[in-house]
């Protein structure tokens, strides 16, 4: 999608950020060095969410900060819902996850093949009806 992700220091609470002035070129994702891989790999997918929706408008400026707050984890902001479904589904899409259930794979190793958290397969497997 163009967008440049780094890896940065950021505040504990936050994950991860997109940013995009009228005037560049490409967005930026930047992702919190000190969470772990898949951490990294959700958030820059849910941050590409965001960018896919809103990131077409020529000149509009973008500015995302995704935190570990109240409103992240209740699920409320129809933004940040989106988002996170749209990660879900580039990163576990629910044909996949859905034919790897149906075989009998455990929630640990489907966790392992799409390189999520088993918090977000859980979650996956859930939304999907399958837990």
């Amino acid at each position: 999608m163009g967008a440049n992700v780094l890896r940065a220091t950021l505040d504990d609470d936050v994950s991860g950020l997109l940013v995009k002035e009228p005037s560049d070129e490409a967005a930026t994702i930047y992702l919190n060095s000190d969470d772990h891989e898949r951490r990294q790999r959700f958030t820059c997918a849910h941050e590409l969410g965001h960018l896919s929706r809103r990131g077409s408008i020529p000149g509009e400026r973008l500015g995302y900060v995704d935190s570990r707050d109240l409103e992240s984890r209740t699920g409320k902001n129809p933004e940040e819902v989106w988002a996170n479904q749209f990660a879900a589904e580039l990163l576990m899409p629910a044909a996949a996850v859905r034919a790897l259930w149906a075989q009998g794979e455990s929630p640990s190793k489907l966790a392992r093949v799409f390189g999520v958290s088993p918090a977000a397969l859980e979650v996956r497997l859930s939304n999907l009806g399958l837990s």
